[in-house]
Order: structure tokens, then C-alpha cells, then sequence
């Protein structure tokens, strides 16, 4: 068991991670400020960015962009707050059911720009077809951080998480 992860997740979760990226050391990364853990998902080679499980403050996963701006705009997420869920192991199914979708699969990001909100959608690829992760937006007129994009809409991509290591 991994010591340095049972201090922020359950065992469970532990072995769905291990199950899904078999033979990958997990190590959270705790940051001061803003104050944080998380974990940062393997990135594939071509892949437009890059999953982090967030285990604290709140459980989430987080897509950013890979770029080299050190201000990271807002982007894809999917919360699994404690209010949504009747109970923490169904929480922990929600999020291993998650990351099944994301780990084994070619993965989208549909960015839209709208009259009112800027949306990110996330996708998988399965038999040749497209399915909904989750999709989240950002208030126009918000004080929001944005991907600049050419047009009303991109798709960013990222190949599967799970031939990105051996």
C-alpha cells in the first residue's frame, strides 16, 4: 500500500488507480499556495493536456492544456463533492467510474463559445463512437481566465492514458 497516498484517499481508490495504471508509482503532489494535493495523471506522447485527480481541497479531475504560461486558464473539470453523493463509496464508485472512462480511452475536450458561456465537454472514444463525460462551463462575463480560440469552437485531444507507459 502506498503510505504517502492512504494519507489523502481510501484504499479502495487505491487499487482502482493501480488497476487502471498498473505499474505507475502514484505520488500526490501537496502544494502550499494555493494549498492542494493532487496527482498528476501520465501524460501521452501528442496529447493537447493533462489530467490531475485532485484529492483536496474537494476530489475533482482536472484537465489543464499543456502550454508553457505558468497562468493555467480555466478549463475541463468534473466535481465529486459530498453534497452529490449519499454516501463516500458512492462517491469513490463515481470517481473510479470516471477515470475508466478517461485512463483506457482516446479522450476530447470540445471547447464552445456561446452568446452567454464558454463550455468544455469531455469525451471519450469507445467502439468507434462518442460518449459524454461531463461537461462544465465559465460565465462570459465572468472573471474567467480562457483559452483563446479561432472561431466558436476547438477540439483538443489526447490519446490514451494507458499506452503512455510501460
Amino acid at each position: 500500500m502506498n503510505a504517502a497516498l492512504a494519507r489523502f484517499i481510501e484504499e479502495p481508490i487505491i487499487i482502482g488507480l493501480y488497476r487502471l495504471l498498473p505499474g505507475l508509482l502514484l505520488e500526490p503532489v501537496v502544494e502550499r499556495d494555493p494549498s492542494g494535493v493532487y496527482l498528476n495523471l501520465p501524460v501521452p506522447p501528442g496529447a493537447d493536456y493533462a489530467f490531475k485527480l485532485w484529492l483536496q481541497p474537494e476530489w475533482q479531475i482536472h484537465a489543464e492544456l499543456i502550454t508553457v504560461d505558468q497562468r493555467k486558464p480555466a478549463f475541463w473539470y468534473v466535481p465529486f463533492e459530498d453534497a452529490a453523493f449519499k454516501s463516500s463509496s458512492e462517491r469513490d464508485e463515481a470517481l473510479l467510474a470516471t477515470l475508466k472512462m478517461i485512463v483506457p480511452h482516446e479522450t476530447r475536450i470540445v471547447q464552445n463559445v456561446g452568446f452567454l458561456f464558454h463550455s468544455f465537454r469531455c469525451e471519450y472514444e469507445m467502439n468507434d463512437a462518442w460518449s459524454t463525460v461531463y461537461s462544465n462551463g465559465y460565465f462570459r462575463l465572468g472573471n474567467f481566465r480562457i483559452p483563446s480560440i479561432a472561431g466558436r469552437r476547438h477540439i483538443y485531444h489526447s490519446p490514451p492514458i494507458t499506452t503512455s507507459f510501460g
